[in-house]
């Protein structure tokens, strides 16, 4: 899985944290992306997985894949009803990318 985490807004690349879980919900994988924002997993199993991207500092709120929110800390990801990303055996998926908006968009409803 590759992709890149970028700012909603500007659509300037974001450092950040990129996780994979299984269907249920055990972590298969984690990594920093580089500083242009791009990330590639190691190989991972065949099945369903769902991500989560995170900036490494505020204000930029965490997303799931396909402007999921993020669950918090005590929920599974299945809790936020995640977008599938359904791999066979040896495939690369390309372009799992996240649109983070600033947080205090999300506590407020406009922007600061």
């Amino acid at each position: 899985v590759a992709g890149k985490i970028v700012d909603a807004r500007a659509g300037s690349p974001i450092p950040g944290m990129v996780t994979i879980f299984d269907r249920d919900d055990r972590h298969l994988w984690s990594g920093a992306t580089r500083e242009d924002g791009t990330y590639r997993t190691d190989a991972l199993p065949a099945g369903t997985v769902y991500a989560i991207g995170q900036a490494h500092a505020w204000p930029f709120a965490c997303g799931a894949y396909l402007d999921r929110p993020c669950p918090s800390d005590d929920q599974p990801i299945s809790s936020v009803a995640p977008t599938p990303i359904a791999l066979q055996a040896g495939e690369i998926r390309e372009a799992i990318n996240f649109s983070l908006y600033s947080e205090s968009i999300f506590r407020n409803g406009f922007e600061p």
